[in-house]
């Protein structure tokens, strides 16, 4: 299938040239790649894996990686829909995709810098009273080693030798926050697998754990510092306009330009071509939009010519009145590199309906910075890995995200070229790698995601999702009817690990997107709805294309050659570390085993991965937890797929693969959980009471609590202490008082909206069913798509680790989520709806994960076996499960 959307019929001036072009490629998500576990301490806070279970390869061997002397500058058997580009090119003309090339660091005109101790000036933490092995907070030397370095009149380092450093502990209530706010400061590790920045703790207000910006101290000038008058007459050329007036213009400058979109004029109709227009945008404000932004860097002033240093990718002649702010507060030549940023969020994610603090653990940001960098860093158990805002011109590359994922993995917003590069999504998080705002010229080069990329409307434009793989699902939110990304959207050999099929505009609420290009889209068959009338390029369906990277190539073309330091970078990911991950293929999840008999265990890599380039498979151990204790299982041979494990007693073991490739990096797979001894030692446990909440209600009420200022890092409207804030005041200084109010919040919630609800005698009988022990028949109201809730309570304390699910007709084929919590705050766990993280402890035990189900094993009977826990009260959050369960039963020993 071969065809573009021809401009004419669209009436858009500026597309150019017509191509006709062959084949398919759609943008999709990541991989539906192994989720990859985070690892945590075994016995004390800072014991972490990099010291005690961890082997890293000392001296990795040399990678061997096959040399492309034949690899073209510019291709000569190039797809069609490249061609044009380069005809355009050379021509001085508008191509029907955009030029992606300006993405990066210095727009990918240089390499990161080489962070040397000639080149800056090294403060270590160390020297400031951080101490990595013990289990006290290092907040306060790290504050001090931040100061020393912001007043270093020179280029300086933070730097954090080997070991686990806890920056956000109960004790830190109250102090700054960890933030870079000059410029030429990196914080830099011994290495992702080397050390580690421990947030144990979630913040309050919706910050983020670490965080770079501009010394301002504002959080939201969106628009920018400083309105200048002139505004846009006309649009000269792809990287130039014609301004009313030019003051404040000049070369070096920065500018947010601010355009507005009426809905009433015939020339928008036109725009949104060969769609209607949708009524969120005509709902938005009246229909007057006032919120579509472009930043540039000023090249030149001539006259009343402005040139950018980077092309113009807002179609202009559709929008009106478009003005200028400059960009006077920012932070330059930044980066955070060889770290691993590991935060506290544990439990399963359910959107809209999860617990406290799902929202809270907010990993990196990045807030007007330009030229900066990350690179080698390891982010894991968070619920947002990292933001990118009002920020253009940076690189982040080589970045794992692993763990227990939340709600967003990366999302640009408000910037202009980002490029992150080499990221790897070894987890399922509910929206992955992707873009909001008015996120322009972003490259996502070479990732591996898990289900799907992100378009969270506001406007975000000329997108490349550059030879990439994972499953195809584009995921957007953010407004009803609107489109989640405007123009300019490319996917490029994306390679598609599910099958499925995708509508790019659904008549649903969400899903919408400008028609976008999608080329040599290859793997597992997928399906894309009406492409001609939603799609602007379909190319190559069911085979990549050549030139194999565009914004590679695109560069290469640019710059005259592909600078070697991106191709080598390229070449080493693409031989070891995109399939650079493993898991435990047997034995299978909640098997049992006789007690004393040895466990043989097989890992698996995928299909892509040299085993060459395997250094070591590690396994390893815990019967304390899900998430630490876990200790090196002893191994002859350190590449040997397969081992056997001894238990060293009977009981609960969980079991996870490490992987460690020739260049020294490593991942973790998702823990298996089995039992070792006789089922017959373990003795049923009465039940004392029981109580159900359906997930219709528990949404509902959630919904309420949150309205009122519980979860999703939200603050409670009527605060009395942030009512007592002055506008310049920093929200830390709140902190101590605040954690009161909340605390009393989530007390009077629970007495007044939750015990209700609880202790409804209609809830109480639907939970009794299910633990009386007569296997009557269907339970009702269990099923729901999000989550039900059933929670159990003992007489006394018991020690609980397994249990039995009792099917009517079997246990169902249809994959399910299941998350067991275990408290001994009773009876007050009881009547929080959110999970309070001070009286649960999250995922004891589970079944699946943020996005992926899992298939329940067992005829009659499904036994889940999870590390064992003295509880007084149980909670199931079931997702899914059908409700042909007759009976649940807990044992312990």
């Amino acid at each position: 299938m071969n065809f573009t959307l021809d401009p004419s019929s669209l009436k858009i001036s500026f597309l150019l040239r017509l191509v006709a072009f062959s084949g398919l490629f759609l943008f999709a998500s990541c991989e539906n790649a192994n989720r990859q576990g985070a690892y945590e301490e075994p016995s004390s806070p800072k014991a972490d894996v990099e010291e005690e279970a961890v082997v890293e390869a000392e001296s990795p061997s040399s990678v061997e990686i096959l040399k492309e002397s034949d690899r073209r500058k510019i291709p000569g058997d190039d797809t069609p829909v490249f061609e044009s580009f380069v005809e355009a090119q050379q021509d001085g003309e508008s191509a029907l995709i955009p030029d992606y090339s300006y993405a990066g660091y210095h727009r990918s005109e240089k390499p990161l810098p080489e962070v040397t101790r000639d080149a800056y000036k090294y403060f270590d933490v160390t020297e400031f009273g951080a101490n990595a092995t013990d289990d006290r907070s290092d907040r306060d030397a790290v504050l001090r080693a931040l100061k020393a370095a912001h007043e270093h009149s020179g280029p300086a380092v933070v730097f954090f030798p080997p070991g686990v450093y806890l920056l956000n502990e109960k004790s830190d209530l109250g102090k700054p926050p960890l933030e870079i706010t000059g410029n030429d400061i990196v914080l830099k590790g011994s290495g992702a697998w080397k050390t580690t920045l421990r947030f144990n703790e979630a913040p309050f207000f919706g910050q983020f754990l670490l965080k770079f910006r501009s010394p301002s101290g504002k959080d939201d000038y969106w628009r920018g510092d400083r309105k200048l008058p002139g505004i846009i007459l006309e649009q000269v050329d792809d990287f130039s306009v014609k301004v009313s007036d030019t003051h404040g213009f000049k070369p070096g400058v920065r500018v947010n330009m601010n355009a507005n979109l009426d809905v009433s004029l015939p020339s928008t109709a036109e725009y949104f071509l060969p769609h209607e227009i949708p009524e969120g945008v005509k709902q938005r404000n009246g229909g007057k939009i006032n919120d579509v932004f472009e930043l540039h860097e000023v090249k030149s002033v001539e006259g009343d010519i402005v040139t950018f240093a980077e092309p113009i990718h807002l179609d202009i002649p559709y929008f009106q009145n478009i003005g200028f702010y400059a960009i006077e507060n920012m932070i330059t030549e930044c980066g955070i590199e060889d770290l691993a940023l590991v935060g506290g969020f544990y439990q399963q994610f359910k959107h809209y309906n999860a617990s406290r603090f799902c929202e809270a653990y907010r990993m990196l940001k990045f807030d007007h910075a330009f030229n900066c960098w990350g690179r080698r860093l390891r982010i894991a158990n968070y619920s947002n890995a990292m933001e990118l805002w009002m920020s253009s011109f940076n690189t982040f590359t080589d970045i794992l995200l692993e763990g227990n994922a939340g709600h967003l993995s990366i999302s640009v917003m408000n910037g202009y070229g980002n490029l992150l590069a080499f990221v790897r999504e070894y987890t399922d998080t509910h929206h992955g790698l992707g873009v909001a705002r008015s996120a322009v010229g972003t490259v996502f080069l070479r990732c591996v995601q898990y289900a799907n990329m992100e378009a969270h409307c506001g406007w975000p434009r000329a997108t490349l999702y550059d030879l990439n793989e994972g499953g195809f699902y584009p995921r957007g939110g953010g407004a009803r009817y609107f489109p989640h990304h405007d123009k300019g959207l490319t996917f490029w050999n994306w390679h598609v690990t599910e099958p499925g099929s995708y509508n790019f505009w659904p008549s649903t609420p969400y899903g919408s997107f400008m028609p976008p290009a999608v080329v040599g889209l290859h793997g597992e068959d997928f399906e894309l709805i009406d492409p001609e009338k939603n799609l602007l390029v379909f190319e190559s369906y069911g085979e990549p294309v050549e030139p194999e990277s565009l914004f590679e190539a695109q560069l290469a073309l640019r710059l005259g050659e592909l600078p070697e330091w991106l191709r080598s970078a390229s070449e080493s990911f693409e031989a070891v570390s995109r399939h650079s991950r493993v898991r435990i293929s047997s034995p299978k999840n909640y098997s049992q085993f006789p007690g004393g008999a040895p466990v043989s265990v097989s890992f698996e890599v995928p299909s892509g991965m040299d085993l060459d380039h395997i250094e070591r498979v590690n396994l390893l151990a815990s019967s304390t937890s899900l998430w630490n204790g876990f200790h090196l299982v002893p191994k002859a041979d350190p590449k040997s797929m397969s081992m056997e494990f001894n238990p060293p007693h009977s009981g609960v073991w969980v079991l996870r693969a490490q992987l460690i490739n020739s260049l020294g990096e490593s991942s973790l797979s998702n823990p298996i959980t089995l039992f070792s001894g006789s089922p017959s030692s373990l003795r049923p446990l009465p039940v004392a009471g029981a109580s159900m909440i359906p997930g219709n209600d528990k949404q509902k009420l959630h919904a309420d609590y949150v309205s009122k200022g519980g979860g999703h890092a939200r603050v409670i409207p009527d605060s009395k202490t942030l009512a007592s804030r002055k506008d310049d005041e920093a929200y830390y200084l709140f902190e101590k008082d605040y954690a009161v109010e909340l605390q009393e919040f989530h007390e009077r919630y629970s007495d007044e909206a939750v015990r209700p609800i609880v202790e409804k005698a209609q809830n109480v009988n639907l939970a009794k069913t299910l633990f009386d022990g007569k296997k009557r028949g269907e339970s009702r109201g269990l099923y729901h798509y999000m989550d039900t809730m059933v929670q159990a309570w003992f007489d006394w304390p018991r020690k609980v680790n397994r249990l039995d699910i009792h099917w009517k007709n079997g246990a169902p084929a249809k994959p399910v989520r299941l998350e067991i919590l275990t408290s001994s705050n009773y009876p007050e766990c009881l009547y929080t709806v959110a999970n309070d993280e001070s009286l649960w402890e999250f995922s004891v035990g589970r079944l699946g994960e943020t996005l992926i189900r899992e298939s329940i094993d067992g005829e009659d009977v499904t036994t889940l076996y999870f590390p064992e826990r003295e509880a007084r009260a149980v909670r199931l959050l079931l997702s899914g499960v059908s409700g042909e369960v007759t009976e649940l039963e807990f044992f312990g020993p």
